[in-house]
């Protein structure tokens, strides 16, 4: 009867490892229904000024890269799968020597990504981006500050809507 008892503790431990090790960003890209981001985005601020942005897959589907230009910024961004935490990690560098950590979140039905960063005229900030859209209507990221308890603060920042681009 011991042995049996073991014997299937093993075998529950090796399916819940088998299932968890199956995880990957690729499965959380498509859990949150974001396949359609992909490829190469474009908009115009307020005052006509162009930010684009492409978002694309590397090393064999286990990194999403993110580059995007806008008049004096430029930075790149990596995301990955974090099996210890099962989070999707994010981190940026830009232009300026600045670095952005972050992390990716399904919260209220809407793809969100939580950042962190630290630059010498603000010191260390939060930030919220709010993804959203359809690959018809287009893509929409709402900037949002992050207040002292981490709650997401309303009404956004600012409003991006872009326009894919072929």
């Amino acid at each position: 009867m011991k042995t049996h008892r073991w014997i299937a503790i093993l075998m529950t431990t090796l399916i819940a490892w088998a299932v968890q090790a199956q995880e990957t960003l690729l499965d959380q890209v498509t859990e949150a229904k974001a396949d359609w981001m992909f490829g190469k985005w474009e908009a115009t601020t307020g005052d006509g000024q162009t930010v684009a942005f492409q978002i694309s897959w590397d090393l064999n589907k286990q990194v999403v890269v993110f580059h995007a230009t806008m008049p004096e910024t430029e930075f790149k961004s990596y995301t990955a799968f974090d099996k210890e935490s099962r989070q999707a990690i994010y981190i940026s560098f830009d232009n300026r020597g600045s670095i952005t950590r972050g992390v990716w979140g399904m919260e209220n039905d809407e793809l969100v990504l939580r950042v962190e960063a630290y630059d010498e005229q603000r010191g260390k900030w939060k930030m919220a981006a709010v993804f959203g859209g359809s690959s018809t209507e287009g893509l929409q990221v709402r900037l949002h500050a992050i207040d002292s308890s981490g709650n997401t603060v309303s009404p956004a920042r600012s409003t991006f809507k872009f326009k894919k681009q072929k």
